[in-house]
């Protein structure tokens, strides 16, 4: 007899274990691009931009970046790793939420299918299009890499010095992956440093990783800034751009590396879109939690401060309307509001009964405060009108006995 609950625990695992693996080349390779921004600047000998006439971000104090992998050639590209990273400016955080690539969603115009088919549907739009029903976020930005690109951009720079740390080798025909590294200082080509930052068999786990990768892009950096590679500066970015997209223009990815760079001044939080692996029609599935999904979004890319903790909720004013037509439900979520720490300064009934799902609405300087009532409520539609004042709650009948 198949222990069904055995099977499910182990495909985690290794879900787990490929989007890491993917999610550390995707971030090298970002790096490599931001590097090589830098580095031509540096170069041509320009500078950055002037904040006060031509701010970074359009001037955006928060922005969402789609990372995404892929591999195979232009034709038959698939999409490997879906990576969603939120900035915040003024709180200097940073949210990076992971999208298992067998997710089941719906994409407009072609139904319901595993989320990484949308790229091949309709490249990056249709997939920008796609996580923003999932996900109820606009993407500002997107940074495509060719996995193949890694490699070949390794080999461009003539390859990278590092330390091995121990005697590596693995082999994983499934993902066509074959470490075999010998302890000591090496000259590793595209196809070793690949090798080199994706090992994973250590002691300390991920602590011993995280060092390698460290330690690979100061190598890379290094190598990047050697005289031979200067004068040959053009050709390395023309091997970038063949490997790389993004719609960032040059001066935002020289910002993002100042501010990446003060890693030690972010406040950094990572989650994995919630859900459970599972099979339908013979296809496996990772079946998304919806009720899930919008806590961990607000956990992640919108955690309170320390100060929104303490005031923020006294300090708005919220209305909770019945929109449903059962009696009490209005006073019901206010007491669950109140409980919480909200002051109710209305109960009442909406415009009409009909609402068949609940939403929140709120003024521009509430949307914060009325993202964790969302998250409270498991309310999933939040509406801003600018010329209200305070947040308002409709409950529908999704919300209704």
């Amino acid at each position: 007899m198949v222990d069904q609950n055995s099977d499910n625990k182990a495909l985690r695992r290794k879900d787990k274990r490929d989007i890491v693996d993917n999610l550390i080349l995707i971030a090298i390779a970002a790096i490599l691009v931001v590097l090589a921004v830098q580095a031509y600047s540096l170069w041509k000998g320009t500078k950055g931009p002037i904040a006060i006439f031509n701010p970074p971000f359009q001037g955006k104090k928060e922005f969402t970046i789609l990372l995404v992998g892929v591999d195979g050639v232009k034709e038959h590209q698939r999409t490997d790793t879906i990576m969603l990273a939120r900035m915040n400016l003024e709180t200097r955080h940073m949210g990076i939420l992971s999208i298992p690539r067998d997710s089941r969603v719906e994409i407009p115009g072609y139904g319901t299918e595993k989320v990484n088919a949308a790229f091949a549907h309709g490249g990056i739009e249709l997939t920008k299009e796609t996580l923003k029903s999932v996900i109820g976020l606009p993407v500002d930005y997107y940074i495509t890499v060719n996995f193949e690109g890694f490699k070949s951009f390794i080999d461009a720079l003539g390859g990278v010095d590092v330390v091995v740390d121990k005697r590596m080798r693995y082999r994983d025909r499934s993902q066509n992956l074959n470490i075999d590294l010998q302890p000591g200082p090496q000259h590793l080509n595209g196809e070793q440093a690949m090798g080199f930052v994706r090992f994973r068999h250590d002691v300390m786990g991920d602590i011993t990783r995280i060092g390698r990768q460290q330690q690979f892009v100061k190598a890379v950096s290094k190598r990047f800034m050697c005289a031979y590679n200067i004068a040959r500066m053009p050709s390395l970015l023309e091997q970038l751009r063949d490997n790389v997209e993004t719609d960032m223009p040059t001066k935002d990815l020289i910002a993002l590396a100042k501010i990446v760079k003060k890693e030690d001044q972010l406040a950094m939080k990572s989650a994995t879109l919630p859900g459970v692996p599972t099979n339908i029609g013979g296809v496996s599935f990772w079946q998304i939690d919806p009720e899930a999904v919008y806590k961990t979004v607000n956990d992640t890319f919108f955690p309170p401060s320390t100060d929104e903790k303490k005031g923020a909720q006294s300090q708005v004013g919220v209305e909770v309307l019945n929109g449903c037509g059962i009696a009490g439900m209005a006073d019901q979520v206010a007491k669950a509001l109140t409980d919480k720490g909200y002051g109710i300064h209305k109960t009442g009934n909406a415009d009409n009964f009909d609402y068949r799902s609940s939403k929140v609405v709120v003024s521009r300087s509430a949307t914060r405060e009325g993202r964790r009532i969302c998250s409270l409520l498991s309310i999933k539609d939040m509406q801003v009108d600018k010329k209200k004042d305070g947040i308002t709650v409709i409950v529908g009948s999704d919300y209704c006995p």
